[in-house]
């Protein structure tokens, strides 16, 4: 979900938030993925205005 203007999560301004499920261990992947994404400043830009086509490429590399 993205949240244009920000939103109060426990007392921090949020702008993207990211639901995850994988079995086992898939999720550590995941959470690599997206962490990876949210250091760099275009993608994390992309990713909080991005439609779902857009975010789906970006998180699976297939930007």
């Amino acid at each position: 979900m993205t949240f244009p203007n920000g939103v109060d999560w426990d007392g921090n301004e949020v702008h993207v938030v990211i639901g995850i499920a994988g079995v086992g261990e898939e999720h550590l992947d995941i959470l690599s993925t997206i962490a990876d994404k949210m250091l760099d400043d275009t993608a994390a830009e992309r990713l909080a205005t991005g439609d779902a086509d857009t975010v789906y490429q970006i998180l699976t590399g297939k930007e």
